[in-house]
């Protein structure tokens, strides 16, 4: 349930930055970098962007796009604060 709320949130925000999918295997690498960097504009808490990106990276392993998501640190993504 959480991780299809994460891609539904994930969706929205696409949508909202002029980003149209007609279809979930059209997902580029572009889509995902513009997101987290607007996720990071609107000052997410690291950990939040972190999860949000696990349930990505779920999703593209099961439509064998694994290799369109970045690293955290390409990213630029921090460390989580405890």
């Amino acid at each position: 349930y959480t991780r299809a709320q994460v891609l539904i949130h994930f969706a929205h925000d696409l949508v909202s930055l002029g980003y149209r999918l007609e279809n979930i295997y059209s997902l580029k690498q572009k889509h995902i970098t513009a997101t987290v960097k607007f996720w990071q504009q609107n000052q997410l808490a690291v950990s939040t962007i972190k999860n949000r990106l696990a349930a990505l990276r779920n999703l593209c392993n099961k439509i064998n796009k694994a290799n369109i998501i970045p690293t955290n640190d390409q990213l630029k993504i921090g460390k989580r604060e405890y």
